[in-house]
């Protein structure tokens, strides 16, 4: 380094020292001339440890104030959920709700603010992807789960009263309140139908003031976070009445069974002996007996039984509102808007694990968040010869898409200026087990222009061939696909799946429904919009509680009628003259 160069660093250090050290310095270098080599070495000790000491107190405030930005930056993401996206383009989460609403990551008290996000970073964040709700919870919706959230951590397993009640499990009551009373849910079938069976059992639960548990031999803890502040909806997997139980039609402890053959469980006198626990037989193939399920008698029977395991893969909420009073009274308290039930329920439990949701976020980033609109089709068929046509006459009879230029075919292109208009593309998102629909539909938007100019994008996520409901894998894509449907602004639905059921649900948003073929034809009209957004109950009881007869149980509410696209199903609608 040059002498001057040198002289300038010099003095430049000096300029940063105190004045103070330069002058005791000096003087300090004469008598470290004049002493011993021992006091030498103690002098040069001292200033060593004083020199550590003035750097450490110069660097000290940059080195704090970088840890402090850093640690609460860190902490906060983990508070909002947001530490996925660190590997990814900040501009793919929206920064505030469609429509300019409050971000609300509790949605209106529905979401309890004890729940960690660290554990479940799609929670506080998903709701930013959908369209805002029109359908707000209810205060008496919100303060029965603050109510459920404590009695299931009172009686969550591993607690005191879970061991106490297991004591009681197959012994008979007599005359005995048990504080904890359990509804355990049964995995059956495929993700769309645990879907809406759980949330069904769920509303169950609340009814009848009973703990939810879910099988844990199936996979939904690697799909949903658990819903329920500082406590687990899951029973553990070596829980021994799931290994020694027979859960179907030839159960010994099948409630309705025991109806069947009568004897002291059918009795309502609260001095008889109750079983410990019993299975409720409510899939698509129970009988008679089963149904009976849906009556007062019956269900004042069941609330002597603590511990109650359902399998079930309906959706049976409407006819819990129409032959039990006292549950349709709670029910039209609970959701005033009646048609919302699923909506805020699924809202409430279902949220993809930190797994699934870092995977919809690199797919919504890639393909869907560039969009000016997004539509989502969910194409659940039987091979019918005219299912691709009628899946695009839908959308463009509809006018969810565009039509194009030229019907024959030919490789036309459209004819644009670059500075006029919004040249972002309409995405569409395909989800089904078949890759033909997707393929048909890419290429038809490929090979023609539209009539507006518009470029529309078609992707598919996933296409599985053949359900594989047993494959951990197949749910985590099937689950991850029904959340970026939730995403769309338009929904296309096939007629009875429950795949679709649950889309509609979370997103709020009413589908357009495909009509089912007949003959194998191409139906007129291919679509028409439902006009609810519940799921519908494929398989009903027609059996009058009262009169002990079949009847039509639509006959009896206004707002309980019969499905869009299951003439015999049930569903619930908000009340209109013209249903």
């Amino acid at each position: 380094m040059p002498a001057t160069r040198k002289s300038m660093e010099m003095a430049r250090f000096r300029r940063h020292l105190p004045r103070c050290f330069e002058e005791s310095g000096k003087e300090l270098a004469g008598q470290f001339r004049s002493t011993s080599g021992q006091e030498k070495r103690a002098v040069l000790n001292f200033w060593v440890v004083l020199l550590i000491v003035v750097v450490g107190f110069l660097l000290l405030p940059p080195i704090l104030s970088w840890t402090f930005r850093f640690t609460s930056g860190r902490l906060s993401g983990y508070r909002d959920g947001v530490t996925l996206l660190h590997a990814a383009d900040s501009k793919d989460l929206p920064s505030e709700v469609d429509g300019g609403e409050e971000d609300d990551p509790y949605l209106g008290g529905l979401l309890s603010d004890d729940i960690d996000n660290v554990l479940c970073q799609s929670r506080g964040l998903i709701h930013r992807f959908r369209q805002v709700s029109k359908y707000k919870p209810s205060p008496q919706l919100v303060t029965r789960l603050r109510k459920y959230e404590d009695l299931h951590r009172k009686c969550a397993p591993g607690t005191e009263y879970f061991n106490k009640s297991l004591q009681n499990f197959d012994r008979r009551q007599r005359n005995e309140v048990t504080e904890c009373n359990y509804v355990i849910w049964i995995a059956y079938s495929g993700l769309g139908n645990r879907l809406v069976s759980i949330a069904a059992t769920f509303v169950y639960a609340l009814l009848t003031n009973r703990v939810l548990l879910l099988d844990g031999r199936a996979d939904i803890g690697d799909l949903f976070c658990e819903p329920f502040p500082g406590t687990t909806w899951l029973l553990p997997s070596d829980f021994s009445p799931l290994h020694s139980y027979i859960f179907n039609e030839t159960s010994p402890q099948r409630f309705g069974n025991l109806l069947k053959m009568g004897g002291s469980v059918m009795s309502e006198s609260r001095s008889v002996s109750f079983p410990g626990s019993t299975y409720v037989h409510l899939t698509h193939t129970y009988d008679f007996h089963d149904k009976l399920f849906f009556c007062e008698k019956e269900q004042g029977i069941l609330n002597m039984t603590p511990w109650l395991f359902l399998r079930t893969n309906q959706y049976f909420v409407p006819s819990l509102y129409i032959f039990i009073p006292h549950f349709r009274d709670e029910l039209n308290r609970l959701f005033p808007q009646r048609e919302t039930v699923f909506h805020h329920i699924g809202r409430y439990l279902f949220y993809p694990t930190n797994s699934i949701w870092s995977w919809i976020l690199r797919f919504h980033g890639a393909y869907l968040a560039s969009a000016k609109g997004r539509l989502g089709y969910q194409i659940r068929t039987f091979d019918f010869p005219y299912t691709s046509d009628q899946i695009l006459t839908c959308a463009i009879q509809r006018k969810v898409l565009p039509n194009i230029t030229d019907f024959e075919g030919g490789f036309s292109n459209p004819v644009f200026d670059t500075e006029v208009g919004d040249r972002r593309p309409m995405s569409v998102l395909v989800t089904s087990l078949k890759q033909n629909y997707f393929e048909k539909m890419r290429d038809f938007y490929l090979e023609h222009a539209t009539v507006t100019g518009d470029l529309v994008s078609v992707y598919q996520p996933s296409h599985e061939q053949v359900q594989q409901t047993d494959r951990g894998n197949h749910n985590k894509k099937a689950w991850a696909e029904i959340c970026l449907l939730s995403f769309s602004d338009n929904l296309i639905t096939s007629a009875s799946s429950t795949f679709g059921y649950a889309a509609q649900g979370l997103s709020g948003i009413v589908p357009w429904i495909l009509t089912q073929p007949e003959n194998n034809t191409m139906p007129e009209p291919a679509c028409s919009q439902a006009r609810s957004i519940e799921p519908c109950f494929h398989a009903p009881p027609y059996y009058n509680c009262m009169t002990g007869r079949g009847t039509d149980t639509t006959k009896f509410l206004p707002y309980v009628k019969h499905c869009e696209d299951v003439a015999w199903g049930l569903k619930l609608f908000t009340d209109h003259d013209d249903l």
